[in-house]
């Protein structure tokens, strides 16, 4: 949810044989009671693998379900790549908003779905 209260959702896709992700993005706008398209993310992301975190400034932090991190702006709505990977992809990483702002995202599983006990820290 984003602070002026419309939803994003990010990527998804089905998983079995031929594994299909998407890179697009949907917002819900409860005011206007409707979903419409919305921007392209740099890399197709499986919606339920990837971490999406609010941060203290109202952009998105978007990790996980690929090895790209993405920081959604609200106010330009555009999605930009930032700073480094996650070393590959990641999937069911976590990712925890800090007192001091950064990010800790944690963990999850890598290539051939082999969990991982990796940590970055990601300074917004």
């Amino acid at each position: 949810r984003l602070d002026d209260g419309r939803v994003l959702l990010i990527g998804g896709g089905r998983v079995g044989p031929g594994d299909v992700f998407l890179s697009n993005s949907e917002v819900f706008d409860p005011a206007g009671g409707g979903f419409r398209p919305f921007h392209e993310l740099s890399q197709a992301r499986y919606k339920i693998v990837n971490a999406a975190l609010l941060l203290a400034d109202g952009r998105v932090l978007v990790a996980g379900g690929g090895s790209r991190l993405e920081v959604f702006d609200p106010v330009e709505e555009a999605f930009r790549v930032v700073g480094g990977s996650l070393g590959g992809a990641r999937y069911y990483a976590t990712a925890t908003r800090l007192k001091n702002g950064r990010v800790l995202i944690l963990g999850g599983y890598g290539y051939g779905d082999k969990p991982t006990a990796d940590a970055w820290l990601f300074q917004p």
